[in-house]
């Protein structure tokens, strides 16, 4: 490995650098830490289980962004939806507030009518006569209609008294001719 320095110095992996300078640099490609810390032994570092947990916290964070983007897809749904109920809205609200003044209008115009109402709802003593008139006419015009319906009824049977009888005279040849 090859590393040039932001002045355009190349160090090599041994650690010299060439391509100038006055000065002589040696160990920038070193593996120690600069802290003076040494690394972590790669023998001691458990690779496998540190994979599992990596491979499981990736699987994990993998089903939460499935989760994330199907509830996220819910929501776009729903906004969807109360973007449209909202036009919907828009519309109908001030078809009901013109409604409201319509109705507010005509309360106030009968409001104004009751009390010319209450005037014309009031009995005379001449109503309350040509009521008692009507009224005694009602009862004979029932009288005569059930008198009627007597006399109606009465007929009717005599009626089918005579049908019967005929039949009965006629005999058998009036009946063939009937049949």
């Amino acid at each position: 490995w090859r590393v040039v320095t932001l002045n355009g110095d190349l160090i090599e992996t041994t650690g010299t650098m060439s391509g100038g300078g006055k000065t002589v640099r040696s160990g920038g490609m070193r593996t120690a830490n600069p802290r003076g810390k040494s690394h972590i032994d790669i023998a001691q570092f458990d690779q496998e289980s540190t994979v599992e947990k990596v491979e499981k916290e990736a699987e994990q964070v993998q089903n939460l962004l499935i989760e994330c983007r199907k509830r996220r897809l819910e929501i776009k749904g729903e906004i969807r939806a109360i973007a449209k109920e909202i036009r919907s809205l828009d519309v109908t609200i001030p078809k009901l507030a013109l409604e409201i003044e319509g109705f507010e209008t005509t309360r106030k115009e009968l409001t104004k009518l009751i009390p010319e109402l209450e005037l014309l709802s009031v009995h005379s003593p001449k109503d309350s006569e040509r009521k008692k008139e009507l009224e005694t006419k009602v009862k004979k015009c029932q009288q005569e209609l059930n008198r009627c319906m007597e006399t109606a009824s009465t007929l009717e049977s005599e009626v089918s008294e005579l049908q019967k009888n005929i039949l009965e005279a006629g005999g058998s040849r009036l009946n063939n001719q009937r049949n």
